[in-house]
């Protein structure tokens, strides 16, 4: 009888093997191993809308990076409540969500060292991804926006 194939293999090569996985226990221990994560934010109506996102490490925060205008920025600069949880790359949940307080990264050298941490995360999709966004963008200044979110109650 042959052994049934199971999808694990591929799972986990989609999950981080790398030591930023420590990090990301220290801040959000349910995000350890996940390469995304669902970030849930708040419409004025109080409609909830979840989207996913690469995240990395950044201290005792995460951060993510997305496009300037894009609906959860304005959400979170008017309601930095929000919460996340690990996600597959189409947003379906694969744990517990945890409330954050989410904020956008407005001064430059806060904004480069969420970059850095993206790229150090994700290497060449992440360089990939940039160089996308700046084709898209061709003569228009860079139009990214970096988000950092902390756990409500710190971790440890």
């Amino acid at each position: 009888m042959l052994p049934v194939p199971t999808l694990e293999p591929l799972r986990a090569a989609f999950r981080d093997p790398s030591e930023t996985n420590v990090e990301i226990a220290n801040v959000v221990p349910t995000l350890a191993g996940h390469r995304y994560l669902l970030l849930t934010t708040t419409k004025r109506d109080g409609t909830t809308v979840p989207k996913p996102v690469w995240f990395a490490p950044d201290g005792d925060a995460l951060v993510a990076a997305t496009e300037a205008d894009a609906w959860k920025v304005k959400r979170l600069r008017r309601h930095p409540e929000a919460t996340v949880a690990p996600c597959d790359v189409r947003g379906r949940p694969l744990g517990a969500a945890v409330a954050v307080t989410g904020a956008i990264l407005e001064r430059e050298d806060d904004r480069s060292r969420a970059d850095d941490a993206l790229a150090r995360r994700y290497g060449s999709s992440y360089a990939a991804i940039r160089l996308v966004g700046r084709a898209r963008r061709l003569g228009r200044a860079p139009r990214r926006a970096f988000i950092t979110l902390r756990p409500v109650t710190p971790i440890g």
